[in-house]
C-alpha cells in the first residue's frame, strides 16, 4: 500500500525479494520500513555495481529524486548515510501521517446498443476516504459530447462517501467501438508531493459496442441420420447484408421436449453449410436450432426448430430354444427406444454352412 511500494520496488528490481513489512503503511512505521528496505538496498546495489561504483551511487541518488548529485558525490560513499536523504526530504516525502485512502466500487462499462439508439447508458460509482484526514478527489477522462461525469471532483472527509453518475449518451456514438477511461484520482498525493504509490488510485474503462444486431437467421434445410448416434446436420446462412462480421454457428440440441436447450456443436467459419453430429441419443425424438455469431458478442436470431426421431435404441436377440445338428431354432428380437415406427432389421450369419438366417425382419 501508499509509498513503501517505491522502496519495496527499487529492492525487487535488485534482489527480486519483497523486504517490507505489509503492517507497515505511515508515519514512523514507514520511515523505519523505508530506512530498513534502503540499508539492505544499499548493501545489495553496491555488491553488485561493484565494477563502476560511482555510477551505481549517480543512478541510485536520481531514481530517489536528489537533484544535485554531484554534490553528494562529494561525499565518500562508505559515509553516505540515511540521515542525509531524510533530512532533504528524498525519503519523508514518501511517508504521510495517516494520509487520506480513495476507494471505488463500481466495475468496468462494457455494454452493447443499437446504432442511433436513444439508449443514455449510466453507471454509478461509490467513491469513500477509508484513511485519515480529507480526501480531494477528481474524475479525470476525454471529454466529449457523448459522456458526461456527476459531479467530476469533491472533497470527503474521513469515513465520508459519495457516489459519481457516469453517462454516455449512446445517440451521439457513430457505428462501431466507443472507448473511453475513468481515473478516479486521490488528490492528497498531488498535493503532499508524494512520487510513490497511488493512495487508492485506479482507473474504470468505458467500452460500448455500436453493432447494428444481425436479424437474418440461419435455416436448417435437412439431417441425414446415418445412425450409431451420428448424423449430418445441413443449413444455409447469408450473412451478406449484416454490417458485422459474423465468425460462425451455434447448434442446439433437444431431446423428447425436454425444456433445455444445450449447446451441442460449435462451428467455426461463416462459409461452412454442413456438420455432422456426433453422440445423438439413439431412439430418441431430437430438436435442433442454430444461432450465427459474430463480432462484438452479436447473435443472430434463433433458427426454425429442425426435429428428427433418432434411429438406433438397442437391439438383443434371444434364442427361445436350444439349436442342434440339421435342427431349426425359435429366436426373438427385442427392441428398445421409441417404436412409433416400424424397424427393418437385416440379419446375417458368421458360417452359413453352420446356420441359417433371415434375410430380415420387421
Amino acid at each position: 500500500m501508499g509509498p513503501e511500494l517505491g522502496a519495496q520496488s527499487y529492492l525487487q528490481l535488485q534482489g527480486s525479494i519483497p523486504l517490507l513489512n505489509e503492517d507497515i503503511v505511515t508515519g514512523q512505521g514507514c520511515k523505519d520500513g523505508i530506512e530498513y528496505s534502503l540499508k539492505i538496498g544499499f548493501d545489495r546495489f553496491f555488491r553488485w555495481n561493484l565494477n563502476d561504483v560511482e555510477s551505481g551511487v549517480r543512478a541510485f541518488l536520481k531514481m530517489m529524486g536528489v537533484e544535485n548529485v554531484d554534490e553528494w558525490l562529494a561525499f565518500e560513499f562508505f559515509f553516505l548515510k540515511l540521515e542525509h536523504l531524510l533530512a532533504h526530504g528524498y525519503l519523508t516525502g514518501q511517508c504521510a501521517e495517516d494520509p487520506p485512502f480513495l476507494k471505488v466500487s463500481g466495475e468496468n462499462i462494457d455494454t452493447l446498443v443499437e446504432p442511433a439508439s436513444p439508449t443514455v447508458v449510466q453507471k454509478s460509482y461509490l467513491v469513500e476516504n477509508i484513511g485519515k484526514g480529507k480526501l480531494p478527489w477528481s474524475v479525470q477522462y476525454s471529454d466529449d459530447a457523448a459522456i458526461s461525469v456527476s459531479p467530476s471532483n469533491g472533497e470527503l472527509a474521513e469515513n465520508e462517501s459519495a457516489y459519481v453518475v457516469v453517462e454516455v449518451d449512446t445517440g451521439q456514438l457513430q457505428k462501431g467501438v466507443y472507448r473511453n477511461k475513468l481515473l478516479f484520482e486521490n488528490g492528497f498525493r498531488k498535493a503532499e508531493g508524494l512520487r510513490f504509490g497511488s493512495l487508492g488510485s485506479t482507473f474504470r474503462e468505458v467500452e460500448i459496442k455500436v453493432v447494428q444486431q444481425p436479424d437474418v437467421a440461419p435455416t436448417i434445410t435437412g439431417f441425414e441420420d446415418r445412425g450409431d448416434g451420428f448424423g449430418l446436420i445441413e443449413w444455409n446462412f447469408d450473412a451478406s447484408s449484416l454490417d458485422v462480421e459474423m465468425r460462425g454457428y451455434e447448434i442446439y440440441l433437444q431431446v423428447d421436449g425436454d425444456p433445455v436447450w444445450t449447446i451441442k456443436r460449435t462451428v467455426y467459419g461463416i462459409d461452412t453449410v454442413s456438420t455432422i453430429m456426433s453422440g445423438l441419443p439413439k431412439g430418441k425424438n431430437a430438436c435442433f436450432r442454430m444461432q450465427a455469431y459474430g463480432e462484438y458478442s452479436t447473435r443472430t436470431p434463433n433458427s426454425a426448430e429442425h426435429c428428427v426421431q433418432l434411429s438406433g435404441g438397442e437391439l438383443t436377440l434371444t434364442l427361445v430354444n436350444s439349436l442342434s445338428e440339421g435342427s431349426t431354432a425359435t429366436a426373438t428380437l427385442n427392441r428398445s427406444g421409441d417404436l412409433t415406427n416400424a424397424l427393418s432389421v437385416y440379419l446375417d450369419s458368421s458360417d452359413v454352412t453352420e446356420a441359417d438366417v433371415p434375410a430380415a425382419v420387421t
